[in-house]
């Protein structure tokens, strides 16, 4: 499992170093949000009746969300995250849902993030009957990646990230 304030770390590094060569702007560049707590975290799984993966939950307590965390594209916080299906997000579903992979039960998918200014959703399976539990599935219309937990997901932003710097700069980003 992931040091996710090591890894938070990390990334923040990467993408100060990425705004640092942005000499267009092109991007927005956030902090992470303070983290959350435990009891807020149960708090908003007893409110939506759902159990949220180990992983996504140490994320949480290390950073509860974070806006722009790759280009335009932001990981909610828990007063963003709903099921609801008058949600801004859940809605956006509508557009991808039929060409997802399986995914367990529709209903429990959570828009987990978003792009500011494109369709991606970063969707988190929460379906428990499903072997897809824990998924985290990047979408734009379809599906586009799909890591085994949040773990893997986190990893692929700083790699991301990593390639950005190198689009920037021409060069292999350099510990």
């Amino acid at each position: 499992m992931l040091d996710y304030k090591a890894a938070i770390g990390y990334l923040f590094q990467i993408r100060e170093r990425i705004r640092a060569v942005d000499l267009a702007g092109l991007y927005e560049y956030c902090y992470p949000k303070v983290a959350a707590s435990e009891n807020a975290i149960a708090e908003w799984e007893d409110s939506q009746m759902v159990s949220l993966p180990k992983q996504y939950k140490n994320f949480l307590l290390a950073a509860d969300g974070w806006k722009n965390v790759s280009q335009d594209k932001s990981l909610f916080g828990l007063n963003d995250l709903s099921l609801a299906s008058d949600s801004k997000y859940v809605k956006r579903l509508d557009y991808c849902v039929d060409n997802l992979d399986s995914t367990g039960d529709i209903k429990y998918i959570l828009p987990i993030g978003a792009s500011e200014y494109a369709n991606d959703l970063y969707l988190l399976v929460l379906d428990k009957s499903s072997s897809f539990y824990g998924n985290v599935i990047w979408a734009a219309g379809e599906e586009i990646e799909r890591y085994n937990d949040f773990d893997d997901f986190f990893l692929s932003l700083i790699a991301y990230s990593k390639y950005d710097y190198k689009l920037f700069t021409g060069i292999d980003y350099i510990e």
